[in-house]
């Protein structure tokens, strides 16, 4: 081989090997970017309950009741730090809100919004609407009643008095609901059984003609009963 063909030779082998080089690098590189964009598309997600509901309402003017109080929030993003963030009440920057403004006296369905949340953050909430009862709001000063279970009598034990501390409330709801108010009562809780005078704290209720709790504010909420017993 003389040396014109020999220098040809080397030169095409030089070219074969420089473009195999170059194809390996640009694949390595290629699965290195494919890597990478993997990685950086990883998602978090963390399920928060009990997150409260914001109303939007003008309390001066109208009472809100029969809703469900909080709710179940799922947040998901591929900042976890972000999202560690919006899942502890004392930093989190999104709220739940219910907007009841210009809605007329009545039972509504309420759809929930997730306001502030940050960039990067996908959420949904469970329940998406709350059923939720708004009414003009009033308020009355009501008589309150002590009310004991006759299955809360020990045997044998007979009551001589039940007295509150408070005689008279002031409560406060929708017109509607007031309507129906009969009375405040302070009803001994569940499992606490009369054997002999008895003293202590209980959480007042608004309740209609048949006994059945309505809702309501009551100032104050709670009241002192005293039962004493004959001898």
């Amino acid at each position: 081989m003389n040396d014109k063909k020999q220098n040809i030779f080397f030169l095409l082998v030089s070219f074969i090997i420089a473009m195999f080089l170059f194809l390996y690098a640009s694949a390595s590189s290629f699965q290195t970017s494919t890597a990478a964009k993997v990685v950086n598309s990883e998602t978090f997600t963390n399920t928060i309950y009990n997150v409260p509901i914001n109303l939007n309402y003008d309390n001066s003017e109208y009472f809100v009741s029969g809703f469900t109080s909080d709710v179940t929030v799922q947040i998901t993003s591929s900042n976890r730090v972000t999202l560690q963030k919006e899942s502890q009440e004392a930093t989190r920057s999104f709220v739940v809100t219910a907007d009841f403004t210009d809605l007329e006296s009545g039972t509504h369905d309420i759809p929930l919004k997730l306001e502030n949340l940050p960039s990067g953050i996908n959420a949904s909430v469970t329940p998406s609407t709350i059923t939720a009862k708004i009414g003009k709001r009033v308020s009355k000063v009501v008589k309150v009643e002590a009310e004991i279970n006759e299955e809360q009598i020990g045997e044998g034990v007979e009551i001589d008095t039940a007295t509150v501390k408070d005689t008279k409330v002031t409560v406060v709801t929708d017109e509607d609901t007031m309507s129906k108010i009969d009375h405040v009562a302070a009803i001994l809780p569940d499992g606490t059984t009369i054997t002999d005078n008895y003293t202590g704290t209980i959480t007042l209720q608004a309740v209609d003609e048949s006994g059945n709790y309505l809702p309501a504010v009551i100032d104050p909420e709670e009241t002192t009963l005293t039962i004493k017993v004959k001898s």
